[in-house]
């Protein structure tokens, strides 16, 4: 029988489905669930790992970058920007965490690095980075730039290389383009202040004419207006110094300087290079100056480093000129009294004078002469208690002894072969000709007690050798009157004869350093052709002048002690028949008695004496009318320049010459070049140079200027000025005065030159623009422009990423801005 068994527990089969369906449909949840969160944790994690990487690679590039130097940074492609390919000078750090310096002081770059793209068989992009180590630092940039090109195009470096092929995959976009920069000109000073330098930017750059154009952008909304200061520009690597005012200047090219929306004015203050800077007052946003100029090429304008001889610099703008005396200036002293005798007092001791009235010739020997000069003064020194009056003082090429050279006819001579003998001349500062004027020359001198009174600066060529080759000596000739009875300055003490009279120089016993003649009253016997005076102290063979009013007939009047001063070549007689108290003369040592046919009236004899000592002439002071300017060396950077001309600004009096030379070298210490001697150079503006290609170049200026004669109503010629005193033999002493009989005295002009260049075609490369700017309350902001192009400072690079991952394609981008901070030096 059939048992139902009620109370059994299970699950129907229903039930079972029911539950079968729902777990499904809940595992199926949860699988899809688990399988959208894996893709997006894939996907994610794909993209974390792209933003590394991007970040890795961007991390690199800016470190390369920011150690580099835009001056020697290769771009891709050719055209412009955006670059896609960049090649960078990569410099490593020594032990020390140092750069290591090539002989000029450049960094030594160790490698090339490039960053490029490439794209493989497979369409895949990838941002590669070629390493070429060690750099050729030889190559130009046209070399450089093939370099580059070769490894874009072929993916990698070649020999001599490494290549990263997966710096960075999957790239889409890898650019590089430069940001322009804006340059604040503004300072909270009411007075310009000098900021340098300032690294403007940099710009490629061709061996042309550019324009350089600072462009008014706004300004600091504490400045009250929209000025800018610009002191100087440089154009590197070869760096030349271009003051800014010189384009303002009337020197400067046609065309050099552009003006729009404002004004320029230059400012002077010593603090600035040249002494000035270049404002321009500019009324509002879009104004502009615009400079053109070449590249590439050296101006010099300031001579802050340049050797300046005997040449000075003038002006406010900083020319050099030509350095001539100035009234009372200081030369060089070339000859001293105390050198000459070996007197051991310097400044000379109190002493009388062997006589007066005495004219003194003083000999001043070729050993004791320091320097030549073209131009020459002489001091005298009075005693420390008598005034001294001189009469006339002149300065001769010595012949022999006391014999001294006249001037020769300058026909076909230099002129330190015709002018020998001068007068010098002395400025009338107690009007003792009575003329109301105290300025003027004259050809006397009054000397108060325990002074020195230098003459006026007169041209006379004070050389050591003639045209022979032969060393030469000079006399300086002294007319002192009867200081008894001169009429001193007003307000002076009178003269003492109980007191010393001079200021003198002991010298050895044995050398002749002066010789002097007085005169002293004789009588005359024309029947026994005898003078006669008690105690004369004449002995035979000792050599006199007679003088008198007028002498014996029949002799010389050689004994106007005024006269005789100015008379280069001394005629004396010969004593002979000599008794105590009477004499003959005799025309040669041990002749016959001269025969004279009168008594003559107030005759007077004079002896020839020679003294070891030197008497008021102190010291001979010089100074030259050449001097030169020879400048710093520069540096091309360029291995082989070519240098095309020499041209500057200039101002060439007549009478004066400027002669420019140069020489180039292959190293900085022009070790080997020749010698500026050897140079035969150019005064021709501009001229062409044939110089050689050294590296480096430098160049000297020669300034020179013929002195001239004048007056206030007259001017001579130096060769008319002597062929005038010349015109009467019989008088040397007489020299050219004007018609209203004053003295022709010397002037020299001054010749200068500034904004000396020397150009040579520029290598086509990265430039760097540097500068020293004015900053100041009232000075705005301003973006520089060359040729239309704005300046790279900073560089921008773009990285794009991309990458197919589960059927998305996952995209990473960034950017950043690095400003290359080496400039190689």
């Amino acid at each position: 029988m059939r048992r139902i068994l009620r109370d059994r527990k299970g699950y129907t089969l229903i039930e079972i489905l029911f539950v079968a369906v729902i777990s499904v449909v809940a595992i199926g949840a949860i699988v899809s669930a688990w399988v959208f969160m894996y893709a997006m944790w894939t996907s994610e994690s794909e993209h974390t790992l792209l933003r590394v990487d991007i970040m890795k690679a961007l991390e690199t590039i800016k470190t390369d970058l920011r150690l580099s130097s835009l001056t020697y940074v290769s771009f891709y492609p050719a055209g412009g920007e955006p670059y896609t390919a960049v090649s960078l000078p990569v410099a490593e750090v020594d032990a020390n965490g140092l750069f290591t310096m090539d002989a000029v002081g450049e960094i030594d770059w160790d490698k090339t690095v490039i960053y490029h793209l490439y794209t493989d068989g497979g369409g895949t992009t990838t941002l590669r980075r070629t390493v070429f180590d060690p750099r050729d630092n030889d190559m130009d940039e046209t070399e450089r730039y093939e370099q580059l090109e070769s490894v874009v195009t072929s993916g990698t470096g070649g020999a001599g290389s490494t290549t990263d092929t997966e710096f960075l995959e999957d790239v889409d976009t890898f650019e590089i383009s430069s940001m322009s920069p804006v340059i604040d000109f503004y300072d909270s000073s009411s007075t310009p202040v000098k900021i340098g330098k300032v690294v403007f930017g940099s710009v490629k750059l061709d061996a042309a004419s550019h324009t350089i154009r600072f462009e008014i952008t706004g300004k600091n909304d504490s400045s009250s207006g929209y000025n800018i200061g610009l002191d100087n520009i440089m154009i590197e690597p070869s760096g030349s110094i271009r003051d800014a005012e010189y384009y303002n200047s009337s020197f400067a090219y046609a065309g050099a300087l552009t003006v729009s929306g404002g004004t320029v004015a230059r400012v002077h203050d010593p603090i600035w290079s040249n002494d000035n800077y270049l404002e321009f007052r500019a009324s509002g946003e879009g104004d502009y100056i615009e400079i053109a100029d070449y590249y590439d090429l050296l101006r010099e304008s300031a001579f802050e480093n340049a050797v300046l001889n005997n040449a000075e610099k003038v002006e406010d703008e900083v020319r050099v000129g030509l350095d001539i005396p100035e009234e009372a200036e200081e030369g060089e002293i070339t000859w001293f009294a105390y050198a000459e005798t070996g007197d051991s007092a310097q400044a000379g001791n109190d002493g009388d004078l062997p006589a007066y009235p005495v004219t003194l010739r003083t000999v001043v020997t070729n050993a004791q002469i320091d320097m030549e000069g073209d131009i020459v003064r002489v001091r005298l020194k009075s005693s420390s208690e008598n005034p001294l009056k001189v009469e006339a003082v002149y300065i001769t090429r010595r012949n022999a002894d006391e014999d001294g050279l006249p001037n020769q006819a300058p026909g076909g001579l230099a002129i330190s072969e015709y002018h020998l003998h001068q007068q010098l001349f002395f400025k009338d500062v107690h009007d003792m000709d009575g003329d109301g004027d105290s300025t003027d020359k004259v050809e006397f001198v009054y000397i108060a007690p325990d002074s020195e009174v230098w003459s006026e600066w007169t041209a006379f060529p004070l050389v050591l050798k003639d045209s022979a080759d032969n060393d030469v000596d000079y006399v300086v000739t002294l007319y002192i009157p009867d200081l008894e009875s001169v009429t001193w300055p007003a307000g002076w003490s009178g003269f003492d004869p109980l007191k010393t009279d001079c200021r003198y120089w002991i010298g050895s016993s044995g050398t002749d350093r002066t010789y002097y003649v007085h005169s002293s009253a004789c009588a005359a016997d024309h029947t026994t052709d005898t003078f006669t005076a008690a105690a004369h102290g004449l002995s035979d063979d000792d050599r006199v002048a007679i003088g008198g009013s007028p002498v014996p007939a029949g002799i010389s009047d050689w004994l106007n002690l005024a006269d005789l001063a100015g008379t280069p070549d001394w005629q004396f007689y010969y004593v002979v028949g000599a008794t105590a108290n009477t004499f003959q003369v005799s025309a040669s040592s041990g002749g016959s008695a001269v025969d004279f046919s009168d008594n003559g009236t107030d005759v007077t004899f004079g002896k020839l004496t020679p003294s070891a000592d030197i008497y008021i002439t102190g010291n001979i002071d010089i100074w030259g009318t050449t001097g030169t300017v020879e400048s710093q060396i520069y540096d091309t950077t360029l291995g082989v320049p070519v240098y095309n001309q020499a041209e500057w600004s200039e101002n060439r009096p007549a009478g004066t010459s400027i002669l420019l030379k140069a020489r180039s070298c292959a190293n900085e210490y022009m070790t080997g070049a020749t010698t500026w001697d050897l140079i035969a150079g150019s005064g021709a503006n501009p001229h062409a140079l044939g110089i050689g290609s050294g590296r480096y170049v430098q160049f000297l200026a020669e300034l020179s200027a013929e002195p001239f004669w004048e007056t206030s109503i007259s001017t001579l010629g130096y060769a008319d000025y002597i062929t005038a005193q010349t015109a009467d033999p019989g008088k040397p002493y007489d020299f050219p005065v004007d018609s209203a009989g004053d003295p022709h005295v010397t002037g020299v002009s001054s010749p200068w030159i500034d904004d000396v260049e020397i150009d040579w075609p520029g290598a086509e490369r990265i430039c760097t623009l540097t500068g020293n700017i004015a900053k100041k309350n009232d000075y705005g902001q301003a973006k520089i422009i060359v040729d239309g192009v704005e300046l790279m400072k900073i560089l921008s690079v773009h990285i794009k990423l991309s990458k197919e991952i589960q059927g998305r394609t996952v995209e990473v981008e960034n950017f950043v801005e690095v400003q290359p901070r080496n400039t190689g030096k």
